[in-house]
């Protein structure tokens, strides 16, 4: 995440791909939940379709 001076933060998704700007009032740290979803949705599909969630 990076800053400039015109009241906006350049993103980028944890895992690469293409950045967009935000303006600093519409940006907010991650919840628990924020950061828990993923791995829990991972874990269903795996769940659901086969392979182990231990890998």
């Amino acid at each position: 995440m990076a800053t400039d001076t015109a009241g906006r933060y350049s993103l980028r998704p944890p895992r690469g791909g293409v950045e967009w700007d935000a303006p600093y009032e519409d940006v907010r740290p991650a919840t628990v939940t924020d950061q828990l979803r993923p791995a829990l949705t991972e874990v269903n599909t795996r769940s659901r379709y086969g392979g182990s969630t231990w890998e």
